[in-house]
């Protein structure tokens, strides 16, 4: 009797020592995806900086992506600098100073001047993470929410992958003139806000104490 009662203490010692274990185990695990969820996304969105052009912003007001309204009754497409082509893309020479410098910023070519992704889904769409045009078994369109990698943190269903991420937004703003015209007086400014980076939407902390949202 004596050494069935030992075995059960020692059993349940052993027991209650593995809870905390186990969950030490899950916490690490969910440590180490979110870090390289975070590095992929980042990843990401210094290609489309420095990739895509100025075509699109974020409306703050509306939550809704827009397209970047340009004030020159010519520039249709987003054709900001006049040179034919859609976009900043320092092709042209607006200012007529010999040097491609379109945005007036004093940095020649644009410097790697980014064009910040509007959303999230912007990085799927145009092909940084995922691939747009995938379809499930039954031919439906994955949509890019669907294909965005979701944090780690967060295991509620009824929050959408892309809303699991804290985006921060940048506005910069573009200087231009409108084609053919070159008079000084003639500046014009475009805002153009995106996403320069993003963050883990949990509030909870990591083993070493550290908050998920400051990795």
């Amino acid at each position: 009797m004596v050494e069935m009662l030992a075995s059960l203490v020692i059993f349940s010692i052993l027991a209650v020592m593995a809870v905390p274990m186990a969950q030490t185990y899950r916490d690490r695990q969910t440590e180490v995806i979110l870090k390289d969820r975070l590095t992929r996304i980042r990843a990401a969105i210094r290609s489309y900086a420095a990739t895509e052009l100025a075509t699109q912003t974020w409306d703050a007001g509306t939550g809704k992506v827009v397209a970047l309204a340009l004030p020159c009754a010519s520039s249709v497409g987003g054709d900001i600098d006049g040179d034919g082509a859609a976009g900043e893309d320092a092709a042209g020479d607006v200012d007529m100073d010999g040097f491609s410098d379109d945005d007036f910023d004093g940095n020649l070519d644009e410097d790697g001047a980014p064009n910040f992704p509007p959303s999230l889904e912007a990085l799927v769409e145009r092909g940084y993470l995922g691939s747009s045009g995938l379809t499930d078994d039954g031919g439906k369109d994955i949509s890019a929410d669907r294909q965005f990698p979701r944090d780690p943190t967060n295991l509620d269903p009824t929050v959408s992958n892309t809303k699991t991420w804290t985006p921060l937004y940048v506005t910069r703003k573009l200087r231009f003139r409108c084609p053919n015209d070159k008079s000084t007086d003639a500046l014009r400014e475009v805002s153009v806000t995106g996403i320069y980076d993003v963050r883990s939407g949990s509030a909870g902390t990591s083993l070493s104490g550290v908050r998920y949202s400051d990795f």
